[in-house]
C-alpha cells in the first residue's frame, strides 16, 4: 500500500474536521462527559459495598450511592443518544458530501470508463467505498479517542487501587493482544477480498434485474434464477468464511477475557479474606478489568476498518483521479459546419475496421442521412460526432477548428441526440420534456407535443402532462417515448440534432408529422440515421456507410 496513502486520509480527515468543527466540537464534549460518570461508577459501586452493605452496614450512604450510580447512569445513556444522533448527521452529511463528488466525477469522466466499469459496480464502487471511508472518519475515531482515554485511566486506577493484584491481574494481556493481531491480520484479508466480491456480484445482480423482464419474454425464468444462484454463490462461500474467522476470534477473546476476572478474583478472594484488601475494592477492580480488556480487544479490531478504510480511500482516490473531458479550449456557440476527413475506427485496434476512410461534410439548415445496414458503425459515427469516442483515426472539424481542441462540454450543450430506446425518468411528462430547460413554459411543450402529434395521447391521462411515468417509461409505448424524446430535443433548439433509428415503432401517420416539422425547423444540421431508406427521403444529402 502507498506509504503516503495514511497521510492523505488525515489530511481528508483534516479538511472533513474544519469543516464541521460545530458537529465535532459537539462530539468531543459528549465523548468527555460519557466518558467521566463511565470512570467514576466503579468507585461509587465500591463506596456502596464497603460502607452501606459491609460491616454494621449504613442505609443512608447505600441510598445516597445507588441513587448517584442511578443518576451516572441515566446521564451516560443520554450522552451517549445525543453523541449518537450528531455521528449520524456528521456521517451522513460526509457520505452525501463524498458520494456526490464521485457522482460528479463520474459524470465528468472521460466516456472510456464506461466501457471498463457498468453501471453496477459503479453504483456499488460509489455506495460501498464512501461508507467504509466515512465509517473510519466518524464512528472510528470517536471511538478508538474514547476507548483510549478509558483504556489509560483504567490502568492507572487499577495500580492504585493494588498494584500487585494490578499485575496477576493483566498477566494474560500480552497473550490476548497477539491473539487479536493474528486474527485481525487474517480478518482483514478475508474483508478485503470480500469487499471486492460484493462490489462485483453486486454489479451482476443489477444486471441481472435489469434483464427479469427479458427472461419473461424468453420464457427463460429458470436461467434467470439459476444466473442469479451462481453470482452470489461466490460471495455467500467469502462471507461464510469471514463468520468462521469471526467467530473464533470472538470466542478467543470471550476465553481469555474470562480467565482474567477469574485469575483476579481468586487472587484478589485471598487478599479479601486475609483483610489485605475490601469487597468494595474488589468489585471496582473487576470493573476496571472490564474497561482494559474490553477497549483493547475494539481498538485492535478498530484496525481492521482503519485498514479497510484506506483500501477504501485508495479505490475513491483512483476514482477522483480519473481524467476528466476537457472544460477548456475553442468555445463553440453556433455549430454551422461539421467536416468528417478520412475518419477511421476500430473497437479492438485490429486491422478489420469497422469503416475506413469517411469523408462527409455537414452544414447548418440542411438535412442529412446516415444509410447502412445494422452493426456497420452508424451509431458509433454519431458517439464520435460529439465526442464520447475518442479513439479514432483522421479529423472531425466542428466550424474551422479540431473537434480535439474544442471545449467539449460547451459544444454538447448545443447538441440533442434521439436514440432508438430514449432515455426517461421517473417524473412528470412535462419534466422529462422540460429537462435542461426548466424555464421553458408549459405553452411551447404543448405547442411541440401538437406538432409531434403527442398531445392527444397526453391528455387522456387523469394528470396530463403532470402524469408520473414509470421508471424508464414503461408505462408506455416505445413509440410515444421516442415522440416524448422528440419532444425534448426540439424545445432546447440545438444547432445540431441527430436522430438515431428515430422513427422505428413510430406509425406512418405520426411519422410524416415529425418529417413535416424537421423541413419546417432546418435552422440547424439534422442528421438522420438509419437502415431504412424511405425514411431519408427527406434528407438534402445521404451517406451511405458501407
Amino acid at each position: 500500500m502507498d506509504k503516503e496513502l495514511p497521510k492523505k486520509v488525515i489530511k481528508h480527515i483534516k479538511y472533513f474536521a474544519k469543516k464541521y468543527k460545530k458537529e465535532v466540537t459537539l462530539i468531543s464534549l459528549l465523548l468527555v462527559l460519557t466518558s467521566i460518570p463511565m470512570i467514576i461508577r466503579p468507585l461509587i459501586l465500591r463506596k456502596i459495598i464497603d460502607k452501606g452493605l459491609m460491616r454494621s452496614g449504613n442505609i443512608q450512604v447505600l441510598v445516597i450511592g445507588v441513587s448517584l450510580f442511578i443518576f451516572l447512569s441515566i446521564l451516560v445513556s443520554l450522552f451517549n443518544y445525543f453523541k449518537g444522533v450528531l455521528i449520524g448527521i456528521l456521517d451522513n452529511k460526509i457520505v452525501l458530501e463524498m458520494e456526490t463528488k464521485l457522482y460528479k466525477k463520474f459524470q465528468y469522466a472521460d466516456p472510456k470508463i464506461y466501457e471498463k466499469w457498468d453501471r453496477g459496480y459503479i453504483k456499488s464502487r460509489i455506495e460501498n467505498d464512501i461508507s467504509s471511508f466515512a465509517s473510519l472518519f466518524v464512528s472510528s475515531i470517536v471511538s478508538i479517542i474514547m476507548d483510549i482515554l478509558i483504556l489509560l485511566v483504567a490502568i492507572t486506577i487499577i495500580f492504585i487501587l493494588n498494584w500487585k493484584l494490578a499485575l496477576i491481574s493483566i498477566i494474560l494481556y500480552p497473550i490476548y493482544i497477539v491473539i487479536l493481531k493474528k486474527y485481525n491480520n487474517k480478518l482483514k484479508r478475508v474483508k478485503k477480498e470480500y469487499q471486492e466480491i460484493h462490489a462485483k456480484t453486486d454489479s451482476q445482480i443489477f444486471n441481472q434485474i435489469e434483464l427479469l423482464k427479458d427472461y419473461k419474454k424468453l420464457s427463460r425464468l429458470s436461467h434467470g434464477v439459476l444466473k442469479y444462484f451462481s453470482q452470489t454463490k461466490k460471495l455467500v462461500k467469502k462471507n461464510i468464511e469471514l463468520i468462521k474467522v469471526e467467530n473464533a476470534n470472538i470466542n478467543w477473546l470471550k476465553l481469555l477475557s474470562g480467565l482474567s476476572p477469574s485469575i483476579m478474583f481468586l487472587f484478589g478472594g485471598i487478599l479479601v479474606l486475609k483483610g489485605h484488601l475490601t469487597l468494595g475494592t474488589l468489585m471496582a477492580f473487576n470493573s476496571y478489568l472490564g474497561f482494559i480488556y474490553t477497549p483493547t480487544s475494539k481498538l485492535l479490531m478498530y484496525n481492521i476498518q482503519v485498514q479497510k478504510a484506506l483500501v477504501a480511500w485508495k479505490r475513491i482516490k483512483y476514482i477522483l483521479n480519473l481524467p476528466e473531458e476537457k472544460s477548456e479550449g475553442v468555445k463553440i456557440d453556433n455549430i454551422k459546419k461539421i467536416i468528417v476527413k478520412n475518419l477511421t475506427y476500430d473497437y479492438n485496434d485490429n486491422e478489420n475496421k469497422l469503416f475506413k476512410g469517411l469523408n462527409y461534410t455537414f452544414r447548418k439548415n440542411k438535412i442529412y442521412g446516415i444509410y447502412g445496414p445494422s452493426g456497420i458503425g452508424k451509431t458509433t459515427l454519431s458517439e464520435i460526432l460529439i465526442g464520447l469516442k475518442k479513439d479514432y483515426e483522421g479529423n472531425i472539424m466542428i466550424n474551422e477548428t479540431n473537434l480535439t481542441k474544442i471545449n467539449i462540454i460547451k459544444y454538447r450543450s448545443n447538441i440533442r441526440i434521439l436514440d432508438q430506446e430514449p432515455l426517461l425518468f421517473k417524473d412528470s411528462i412535462l419534466n422529462n420534456i422540460k429537462i435542461g430547460q426548466k424555464r421553458a413554459k408549459k405553452e411551447k411543450v404543448v405547442k411541440i407535443s401538437k406538432q409531434l402529434g403527442i398531445h392527444s395521447f397526453i391528455k387522456e391521462f387523469n394528470k396530463g402532462y403532470e402524469t408520473v411515468l414509470s421508471e424508464k417509461g414503461s408505462s408506455i409505448s416505445i413509440g410515444q417515448k421516442q415522440r416524448i424524446a422528440m419532444a425534448r430535443a426540439l424545445i432546447s433548439k440545438p444547432d445540431l440534432l441527430i436522430l438515431d433509428e428515430p422513427f422505428s415503432n413510430v406509425d406512418d401517420k405520426n411519422m410524416n408529422k415529425i418529417l413535416n416539422l424537421l423541413n419546417k425547423i432546418k435552422n440547424k444540421i439534422i442528421i438522420i440515421i438509419s437502415h431504412n431508406k424511405n425514411i431519408l427521403k427527406i434528407c438534402d444529402k445521404i451517406y451511405e456507410i458501407n
